[in-house]
């Protein structure tokens, strides 16, 4: 039976069932949102188990089905060879979101290369990796238009906590090289902190039992 497609409830088709795509494209089949998906590798699809989903022997069928592709895989270069392959089965109106990390110009070469089929193209880098994949509280960093941020509200809320519309094409990546960079910069401060405390003669881990971050609330995506 073919899914009932409405403003509010898109088909939806998922490619890059990994590490962290898989609990994302389960989140939203569980959010009772149709879902489409392939995958090079056929295994890979045994992982969305009984969750409601509709397998594609090929990337350009699924495009042809959906309203909306969300792509979850390793590389710039992955994502533009993808999009490459199935932009001419993407029906105009058509929504991408990538959701890997990037550049932000290879974001705007997207967008603009999607453009010529009228097609809008998010870029919505993710953070948290799979445990908060699984927990469905992953913070969502969208770039792009607002109109097609508004459309995958749905959708990225299915497996986010946060979703924050940051602007233009590329501003989520922007966002996400920032968050990354952010993280590195409090990885090495914890491991000077440590080894400070240990010098005077502090318990880390008694000492890690009062510490905390404070952290301003995000704002979240208007959509």
């Amino acid at each position: 039976m073919t899914p009932t497609r409405t403003p509010a409830r898109p088909v939806v088709g998922f490619i890059g069932l990994g590490d962290q795509g898989l609990p994302m494209a389960t989140a939203i089949a569980e959010a009772g949102v149709p879902l489409h998906a392939w995958a090079r590798r056929p295994a890979s699809l045994d992982g969305l188990g009984k969750v409601p989903h509709q397998r594609h022997d090929t990337a350009g069928e699924l495009a042809a089905a959906c309203d909306i592709v969300c792509l979850c895989v390793r590389t710039d270069a992955d994502v533009l060879q993808l999009v490459d392959q199935i932009l001419q089965d993407l029906r105009p109106g058509t929504g991408v979101a990538n959701h890997g990390t990037g550049l932000p110009g290879n974001a705007v070469r997207l967008a603009q290369l999607c453009a010529k089929r009228d097609v809008e193209v998010l870029d919505a880098p993710v953070s948290g990796g799979r445990p908060a994949a699984e927990e469905h509280r992953l913070t969502t960093m969208v770039g792009g238009p607002l109109s097609a941020a508004e459309r995958c509200t749905l959708v990225f809320r299915s497996f986010s906590r946060h979703v924050v519309h940051l602007g233009g094409a590329g501003t989520g990546q922007t966002a996400k090289l920032f968050n990354n960079a952010l993280l590195m910069m409090n990885q090495a401060a914890i491991g000077e902190i440590v080894e400070l405390a240990a010098e005077l003669k502090l318990d880390a881990d008694r000492l890690a039992e009062v510490s905390s971050w404070a952290v301003p609330p995000a704002r979240r995506c208007p959509c």
